[in-house]
């Protein structure tokens, strides 16, 4: 892609450049917001690094590229965690500006050096999406030791020209390289918490040279300007009062010929160790389709505020989609309990056919949203006629907040929900994680190879859980389903429900499917395993009395084939008389199967009808 770099002179957003063009993009243009008056050294503001401003048009001549500025008129006026377009607002200077900049040159992203800050993050992703551009943030929760001495090895020579914090005086660390800074930044991570990377306003940079610049800046003169000479917490700044560009000797190379050889970081799924790998069996994934023509009515379950939806079939029918049918009929139930699709957490989205997914993803955000509910989304055989089979948890507002996780930006962190679902979506205590599938990040592509795919995808559940909630980690897992295209590739049922389904998203091999607690650790685990009429059950119950939350894994090892209708309804009287007599006999109990639907020799895991719940 074609890309403007925001850039303010920080080390943070010349090495995103950097990462940009190693992903095989092209900076077309730099762009710059400043001080409303040339003559101010700083200016507060939420968004924007204006430190050094005055140097930064050196830039378009240090990289050879058109440099557009403009001044910031605007306040940060919408300080709420989500964002509108706002009159007066500081974000308006960038949407005008980028627009600004569409007007003369032809570009389809943006580099932004954002590396922990939601709020500059949402409202940069609210202007690319505003003017229909990709916000590429590779820096995007990147651990910060590793961070800094990448950006030192990659040769971005950046120094402090600013320091505001405990640990940090003027005197000694403003003019600092990032080189001689880290040490004495570790140890004051160590001792006091600080950010090593500045992320917590700590120290601001300005790079003088990366294997970008054509020509490095050569800083002649500065002064020092001490805005609180605070004994434990000094605040001061550098002004660069004579600067200067010094040719290099870049030969013929090219941006992307500077920084080949560069440690800069790539996907490396093969060495990441979160899952293990199990073989099972080969076995069949072929399902016939249902016979059955009549859509069964939505059954509707409600729980101190919580709501399970569900089955919603959708056939298509009087001009309309499957899917629009299903999401109407949705909308429907939702409003007759009071509710709306913005109180949805969690969408489980069954289709017949993922060769029409980027249909189905149109027709989805044109009734939910751009920033909608987390979701899962497979092909599994359903009934004749039906197109999508929809369920869905939705949470009264009044019940708990409810706080979604929507990172459009491109990274190295985690998948960007370029689509129309949120990563997660937390309500309480509970947190719905959305299916998460092996891309790279930085690429949007898949992987090769269904175990890479699976250890990537399982490294991104935990990244989301990390994101979503300050001090969430693996421990808040409470539930796992784990579906995948090949028996072969079925991970150990410790883990949770492994399903075996016909197609997964973009030709996926795993998908994981994560729901996370806050108070995971009361949860209660009992395994049993029973014998109904020749049949052996394995039984797996967790559950927490207080927090009216179980759910159980039941493996069923038929001797004969596929479990006759009796033996699969005594099944599932065992398994309610093992969440009832936990959670009391009135419970409501939501139960998704997914069942055989051929009989094969062997062990096999086969594909994945959802019924009726």
């Amino acid at each position: 892609m074609r890309v403007v770099a925001l850039v303010s002179g920080g080390k943070d957003s010349c090495y995103n450049m950097m990462q940009c063009v190693s992903a095989g993009h092209e900076i077309v243009a730099l762009a710059n917001l400043h001080p409303p008056r040339q003559s101010e050294d700083e200016m507060d503001s939420y968004m924007y690094q204006t430190v050094g401003h005055s140097s930064i048009h050196l830039y378009a001549e240090a990289m050879d590229l058109p440099l557009y500025r403009a001044s910031i008129k605007g306040a940060a006026h919408a300080s709420d965690k989500e964002y509108s377009p706002t009159e007066g607002d500081e974000v308006e200077d960038l949407h005008r500006l980028l627009s600004k900049i569409k007007d003369d040159v032809n570009f389809e992203a943006v580099s932004v050096g954002a590396i922990l800050s939601d709020y500059q993050r949402v409202r940069v992703e609210n202007v690319c999406s505003r003017l229909g551009l990709t916000s590429l943030a590779y820096l995007w929760r990147r651990d910060q030791a590793e961070l800094l001495q990448e950006m030192i090895s990659c040769q971005v020579h950046a120094v402090l020209v600013k320091v505001a914090a405990l640990g940090l005086l003027p005197d000694k660390h403003l003019g600092q390289s990032l080189q001689e800074i880290r040490p004495h930044m570790e140890l004051m991570a160590e001792r006091y918490g600080l950010n090593v990377c500045g992320e917590g306003g700590e120290y601001e940079t300005f790079t003088l040279d990366c294997p970008l610049f054509k020509k490095r800046i050569i800083v002649d003169d500065q002064k020092t300007v001490v805005h609180s000479d605070d004994a434990f917490a000094p605040v001061a700044y550098l002004n660069f009062t004579r600067t200067r560009l010094e040719d290099k000797d870049m030969g013929d190379l090219s941006q992307a010929q500077r920084i080949q050889g560069l440690p800069l970081p790539s996907v490396r799924p093969a060495l990441v160790a979160e899952t293990r790998a199990a073989a099972l069996a080969n076995g069949s994934t072929e399902c016939p389709p249902d016979d059955a023509t009549i859509a069964p009515e939505p059954s509707v379950a409600e729980s101190e505020g919580w709501f399970w939806i569900g089955p919603i079939d959708g056939r298509e029918g009087g001009g309309q989609s499957g899917l629009a049918v299903a999401l109407d009929q949705l909308s429907e139930v939702l409003s007759a309990h009071q509710l709306t699709v913005r109180d949805l957490a969690l969408v489980g989205m069954y289709v017949a056919r993922l060769s029409q997914y980027a249909a189905l993803n149109a027709e989805y955000v044109r009734r939910v949203g751009e920033s909608g509910p987390a979701r899962v989304c497979l092909q599994a055989p359903l009934p004749a006629g039906v197109t999508v089979r929809l369920e869905a948890a939705a949470l009264r507002p009044a019940a708990a907040p409810r706080r979604a996780l929507h990172v459009q930006s491109v990274s190295h962190w985690a998948p960007a929900n370029i689509g129309p679902y949120s990563q997660s979506v937390q309500c309480g205590d509970v947190l719905h994680v959305a299916g998460m599938i092996g891309l790279d990040p930085a690429s949007m592509r898949l992987v090769r190879g269904g175990a890479n795919q699976a250890r990537l995808a399982l490294r991104h559940v935990r990244r989301v859980i990390e994101a979503s909630v300050a001090g969430a980690d693996d421990g808040w897992v409470a539930q796992t389903t784990c579906y995948v295209t090949e028996p072969a590739l079925a991970l150990p049922a410790s883990l949770g429900c492994v399903v075996v389904v016909p197609a997964l998203p973009r030709a996926a091999s795993v998908e994981w499917h994560v729901t996370a607690h806050a108070r995971n650790a009361q949860f209660q685990t009992r395994q049993s395993s029973l014998q109904l009429d020749g049949t052996t059950l394995q039984v797996s119950v967790r559950w927490s009395a207080a927090h009216r939350l179980a759910a159980t894994t039941v493996l069923c090892a038929c001797p004969a084939g596929a479990p006759s209708p009796d033996q699969l309804g005594a099944c599932l009287r065992a398994t309610l008389g093992c969440l009832r007599a936990r959670a009391g006999s009135a419970a409501a109990c939501r139960l998704r199967l997914f069942h055989r639907c051929l009989a094969i020799t062997g062990l096999a895991l086969d594909a994945a009808r959802p019924k009726r719940d």
